[in-house]
Parts: C-alpha cells; structure tokens; sequence
C-alpha cells in the first residue's frame, strides 16, 4: 500500500480527540499515512471497546475533488466490515454508517493547512462493544460488530482492511474515476427518498433527500419545493 508505505502505527489506550493529535503529527513532519489508534476516544458517546483511529495525507486532488474523499472513507468503512464479517452496513448521509437502522460506525474528514492542504481522516467503529448493560435509549441507536455477531473481531483485522479498502478507492480517484465511486456510494446509502432534517450552525430545516451528487453532496428539496445542494461538511442529517 502506497499511502500507508511508512507503516507507522501509534496506539493509545485513551485519547480526548485523535484529530487533535494527528494536527500535532502534521505540525511535527511525521510522514503522511501515519495512523493513530485508540481504544476510547473522549469527545465520542460511545464507550470503551472499540476502535478508532486517525490518519492524514496530502491529497494529490484539484480543490473541488477533496470533498469525494469523505464519499471514498465511508464506502471504505462498509467494504472493510463487509468482508472481515459478513455483515451488510448502509450509509446515512453523509458519513454515518449503519446496521439495522442503528449506528455502527461513524468518519471524520476535514483539511489543515491553507497553502499546503492535509487530509485528515478520523473513523470509529463499535467493533468489541457490549450494549447490553446500557440504557435502552443507548441500545435502540447504537450497535456493534459484537452484538451483531456475537464474535470478537480483531481490531486489526478491520483497520488493515479498511486500508486496503480506502487507498484503492483514493487511486480510482486520482484516475478520474469519480463516476464509479459515486454509483458505489449511492449503492449503499439509506439516505435517498426519505423524509429527513437537515442542521447547521445557523439553521435547521426538514425537506426529502433527493439524489446524491456527482461530488458526494445531497440534493435536499425543503417543504416550499425549493431545491438545494447541501455539502457534507455543512451540515448534520436526521
């Protein structure tokens, strides 16, 4: 694999944020494709037992392409639990992944950097979770690899698939294959023809989830009919 090449792993039992910690790799010139682990990350509701991690990259992508790698990580995510268990995940727009309705899974993406752009991709998976000592409010929105299966799945199993996973998608992309990633992406979404909420910062607004675009961004028509592309970065979805 040519974007984890340098094969340097970091692994933390507890962090309050793997995003922070890979701006501070960035700012110290540790080598694109380093990943960060953790077996809890703080600013996340999910309990210990599962799986996050973080890594980052130059992106070799024209500006109006970077969005499409959000679209490439959540496919990944899908790919990665698809074939070490079996299970059939969807995707809720944008970047939520899910099982049966529930969470499973949840990605990160944003760009540090003005002039020199890094990627950096955080992902965390309810792998090892046992949700049945939670609150029934708890079990009704969030699953696991474990609940589903009733198997402990080696953790590294789905990190070094979802590598795999990831960086032939990335090389898609640079081949300007963005079509074929897009068709894949659809393919797998819970998103399209629902009813749904859209939230931002400065405002909120229900509507129907029309189509997904070209760039991975989602055609939202509000009560009044009027069309709207919304961005992945912009907004949240309920």
């Amino acid at each position: 694999l040519q974007l984890f090449k340098c094969q340097n792993v970091t692994e933390y039992y507890s962090v309050a944020s793997l995003a922070e910690i890979a701006r501070e790799y960035i700012k110290k010139d540790k080598p694109q494709g380093s990943i960060i682990i953790t077996r809890e990350q703080r600013e996340s509701y999910l309990p210990k037992g599962g799986l996050w991690f973080s890594f980052y990259f130059l992106p070799k992508l024209q500006k109006e392409d970077l969005p499409k790698i959000a679209m490439i990580a959540a496919t990944s995510v899908v790919k990665a639990i698809e074939k070490i268990t079996g299970l059939k995940p969807k995707i809720k727009w944008p970047k939520t992944i899910v099982l049966n309705s529930k969470k499973i899974a949840d990605i990160s993406c944003e760009l540090d950097g003005l002039y020199k752009p890094t990627a950096i991709i955080t992902v965390g998976i309810s792998t090892n979770i046992d949700f049945a000592p939670y609150p029934t409010r708890i079990q009704e929105r969030a699953t696991s690899i474990l609940t589903e299966t009733l198997r402990t799945i080696p953790d590294f199993a789905i990190l070094q698939s979802f590598c795999y996973e990831f960086e032939k998608r990335y090389n898609l992309l640079l081949k300007e294959k963005a079509n074929l990633l897009t068709k894949e992406f659809r393919n797998f979404l819970t998103t399209i023809n629902k009813e749904v909420i859209i939230t931002s910062d400065t405002y909120q607004e229900e509507g129907i989830a029309v189509a997904i675009e070209s760039d991975g961004s989602l055609l939202f028509r509000t009560k009044n009919g009027v069309l709207k592309k919304i961005c992945s970065t912009d907004v949240m979805i309920s």
